[in-house]
């Protein structure tokens, strides 16, 4: 018998299953209206060859959902460190020929049997057990004041080096992806990190503290130039619609912005969108622009109420979890998703600059699809197990009251 599975039938979550169906459909229907344009261009069918390859990447990831919703919460805090580790391997591999791949100038991916993955993609659902794993460990109690140098050693520095040494390697963690250069994806594995803090329920002002850290050591790297490109988008954002900018550094956020103003109320038209023509990321980090201006605001409202309504029912049960581990693991999740989709939105729509931050259920990759499976996953099965917990303290709470009953006829 696999232990890794729940052996006995509990119920998932059927609300946040069907959220996820109808977000899934949709994202779908949203690729194929934005990519078939430029597919046929290079005269490919209207179902062009992308679009095929995340029906069926989607058809495996449903499959990876469902099974990985069956893992008992042992198992995850089994596999939690060992998979973030193997996670963090990969992203050092991506540097590496032959194993990693370079496309677009930029080392992101690994060869895997003929397969491109993206491990920073992965990277999100495995900051959040691992952390989670981490700050649900019993804590250790204080040691006695030492008094010598080597009790100094035993009972502070190594306690404290143990302590610390999760953030460090989730720091470096960011800072490979960082480096890919991948500063969206970067962002959003910190954005799961700082969920799980979020939901362990640590004093705020160690919450403040990190977020406020956080913030300062992403406005360094943009800032210090590191990446050209990269500071020349943020320096120039609000100078966009100049015409030198705009042809240039500029040409995605100003034709993104036009383009959803252009939609009004109802929008132009399915399949009568004009920046998906034009705009090379149009199936990827600007999805969300031609939904707007093909459906127009009530169709991005549609979309903003699916995605919002997966985070707030992802919330809405970390706020009813006792258990430590689980709550971490299902807070963190609707966390993320909320904060990924905002971001992706205001960077469609111009209010912020572009940093490469996919629409989740929307953009098209198979390792971000795959890796949202697995995470939704994850967090199906800490529901999972929490309605386990509540029934066994019920069978508890009858086994208890029956032998009272039974000693009062005595």
């Amino acid at each position: 018998m696999d232990r890794s599975m729940n052996t006995d039938v509990r119920p998932m979550d059927k609300t946040l299953t069907i959220l996820i169906a109808i977000a899934a459909f949709l994202g779908c229907v949203v690729i194929l209206a934005a990519g078939y344009p430029q597919a046929v261009a290079k005269g490919e069918s209207v179902f062009f060859a992308d679009w095929r390859k995340h029906v069926i990447f989607l058809l495996g990831a449903v499959w990876v959902y469902f099974w990985v919703a069956r893992f008992s919460m042992d198992f995850l805090k089994v596999i939690a460190k060992p998979a973030f580790y193997l996670t963090f391997i990969g992203l050092i591999l991506v540097f590496i020929p032959p194993f990693g791949v370079k496309i677009n100038e930029a080392w992101r991916w690994i060869s895997v049997f003929g397969f491109t993955i993206q491990p920073s993609e992965f990277m999100k659902a495995a900051v959040i057990l691992y952390l989670a794993s981490v700050l649900s460990a019993p804590v250790l109690r204080s040691l006695p004041r030492p008094r010598d140098w080597v009790q100094t050693v035993d009972r502070r520095i190594i306690p404290f080096l143990q302590k610390s040494w999760p953030y460090v390697v989730v720091f470096i963690a960011l800072v490979l992806i960082e480096r890919e250069p991948d500063l969206g994806t970067s962002l959003m594995v910190g954005a799961a990190a700082f969920g799980v803090l979020l939901f362990s329920r640590i004093p705020t002002k160690v919450l403040l503290t990190c977020l406020g850290v956080g913030v300062l050591i992403a406005l360094i790297i943009i800032m210090s130039g590191f990446e050209r490109y990269r500071f020349e988008r943020f320096i120039k954002h609000g100078d966009r619609w100049n015409p030198a900018v705009a042809k240039d550094i500029g040409f995605q956020p100003t034709h993104s912005e036009l383009a959803m103003a252009t939609g009004g109320a109802t929008g132009v038209g399915v399949g009568k969108g004009r920046s998906k023509y034009i705009m090379p990321a149009a199936t990827t980090d600007f999805i969300y622009t031609t939904a707007v201006e093909e459906l127009g605001f009530f169709g991005s409202v549609s979309i903003l109420v699916v995605l919002g309504a997966i985070s707030l029912r992802l919330i809405m049960q970390a706020a009813t979890i006792e258990d430590p581990f689980r709550r971490m693991i299902v807070g963190a999740v609707g966390w993320w998703i909320g904060v990924q989709s905002v971001l992706n939105m205001l960077m469609a729509g111009a209010a912020l600059p572009t940093v490469g931050i996919p629409l989740p259920f929307f953009s098209y990759g198979g390792s971000s699809l795959f890796a949202l499976a697995v995470t939704m996953g994850i967090a199906q099965a800490a529901i999972r197990g929490r309605v386990a917990q509540e029934a066994k303290r019920a069978v508890s709470r009858h086994r208890r009251g029956h032998r009272r009953t039974r000693l009062s006829r005595a």
